[in-house]
């Protein structure tokens, strides 16, 4: 486990989340990152690898491979949070927006 992972889940638990829950959402956020990793990984190999092989592995061109290889998982890790950021935002908004609906609902009723 990654000492941020670890954070995240002493968080949950200081929030009131159960363990076995935790580990659920654990479980669900690695086949999506799986997923996303994927991604990232075949945007490499066709937009990068793909035509380095194609050119015959250039040794002039190993160092920009390797660079490239090296600068993919923060590129990756920063593209997902901005869009995870994105996303986030917007569930929250519609979620809440739903449950205040809710309340104004219920709220009408009463009197």
């Amino acid at each position: 486990m990654s000492p941020r992972l670890a954070r995240a889940a002493s968080e949950l638990a200081d929030l009131g989340v159960p363990a076995e829950t935790a580990l659920e959402v654990a479980s669900k956020l690695r086949r999506h990152a799986d997923g996303v990793s994927r991604t990232f990984v075949k945007l490499f190999l066709e937009e990068i690898w793909a035509p380095f092989e194609a050119a015959g592995r250039p040794d002039d061109q190993w160092p920009e491979i390797q660079e490239a290889l090296e600068r993919l998982r923060p590129l990756a890790s920063d593209a997902l949070l901005a869009v995870f950021g994105l996303a986030m935002s917007e569930a929250i908004d519609k979620a809440f927006g739903r449950e205040l609906e809710k309340v104004e609902r219920s709220g009408r009723r009463r009197k």
